[in-house]
């Protein structure tokens, strides 16, 4: 069945509310990007670290609209929203709670688990236009309810709707209902990493998950928690790891993969939907599901290179090193080349959305 569009719930996300007279200022000082934008452009991604620069959580944030009567008393040089809706994976809600109220003080930012109230799906699709019409009906039916993806505009549209009930579609648009793992699946093709499935709580760092490239960090808002690393790795080029998508092969197994890594354009994901011969949309595809503990060692002969995350229909994340997979950014033979993850062959691949420059690497022989 050829799926050009389609919408799941994201089971696994749940929203909070941030709200109250300072919910601007406390948010500000916690997250790598800058809330001033995030508001602007009415969504954004962030993450939150430790006070040692280490990833704690992300979210996607997004202002509510003031209601009429407080945003027309408003003055013109005073309108930060006071009011936040703030998109996580749901393992890590208690995590992040206890994180806010220790660092909440005495400042009056109220938090509240709406996640009984408000329900976030996803619309992805190969047409961008139908992602757009999808966006705008729904913020026509409640205000800054849609948009579009902020970290890859490939994702499609992030929609919240009240709990129970599904986004409006454009009538135009034959969009099939599908499993929560196809959108796992595109999004791992698309290389994006998603909470602690993908990035190591008190350990990872928020440029190595490349949260720089997927509009999750500022480096000119001023001081926030973790900061001084950050900006460190990003002005001194420190990384010598980063966060990969990568196609799983089994090498025991001769059941058909669910995504060919034979497709002369496995580096764009944009035709993904077409490389699921054996999905059923409807359900999962257990069948074909080819995945591996989190975690798994990836290995090139005797020596580790990296680290498998989350994976899904043979498609994963993974942290390899940059020294070890240069040859995706230049024409060096790739022959003995051979990384493997149990019983997988494991072949890294660079998303379309990487920078032109991703390659370069370090510019220090110094790990950060």
């Amino acid at each position: 069945m050829s799926i050009s569009t389609a919408h799941v719930p994201l089971v696994d996300c749940s929203v909070l509310r941030v709200e109250g007279p300072d919910s601007f200022k406390f948010i500000q000082g916690l997250v790598t990007n800058d809330l001033h934008t995030i508001a602007a452009q009415k969504s954004g991604y962030t993450a939150w670290l430790n006070n040692k620069g280490r990833y704690l959580f992300d979210t996607i944030v997004s202002p509510e609209p003031e209601p009429a009567s407080t945003s027309s008393s408003a003055s013109s040089t005073d309108a930060t929203p006071s009011s936040f809706l703030l998109q996580i994976n749901r393992p890590l809600v208690p995590m992040f709670e206890e994180h806010l109220k220790r660092y909440k003080l005495r400042m009056k930012a109220q938090v509240t688990d709406i996640s009984q109230e408000v329900n976030v799906w996803s619309v992805m699709s190969t047409d961008t236009d139908h992602v757009k019409k999808a966006v705008a009906l729904n913020n026509q039916v409640r205000a800054n309810s849609a948009f579009v993806d902020p970290r890859v505009e490939a994702l499609g549209a992030r929609i919240m709707v009240p709990y129970g009930q599904t986004p409006v579609l454009p009538e135009e648009t034959s969009s099939s209902l599908v499993d929560p793992k196809f959108y796992d699946a595109f999004r791992l093709a698309h290389g994006i990493p998603e909470g602690s499935k993908d990035m190591i709580t008190e350990k990872s760092l928020p440029l190595e998950c490349n949260l720089e490239w997927l509009n999750g960090v500022s480096f000119n808002k001023g001081c926030y928690l973790g900061q001084e690393l950050t900006a460190r790795t990003h002005f001194q080029g420190l990384l010598r790891k980063r966060l990969m998508p990568v196609y799983l092969q089994s090498l025991t197994d001769d059941k058909p993969m669910a995504f060919s890594a034979s497709d002369s354009s496995l580096s764009e994901p944009t035709s993904l939907f077409a490389r699921f011969p054996f999905f059923n949309p409807t359900t999962s595809v257990s069948n074909h599901n080819h995945t591996l503990p989190p975690n798994t060692d990836i290995t090139l002969g005797s020596q580790n290179v990296g680290k498998l995350f989350s994976s899904c229909y043979n498609l994963g994340l993974a942290q390899m090193r940059l020294d070890n997979v240069s040859h995706l950014f230049t024409s060096v033979s790739t022959a003995g080349l051979i990384f493997r993850a149990g019983d997988y062959v494991v072949i890294p691949f660079v998303p379309s959305w990487w920078p032109a420059d991703a390659g370069m690497g370090e510019k220090s022989s110094t790990s950060a």
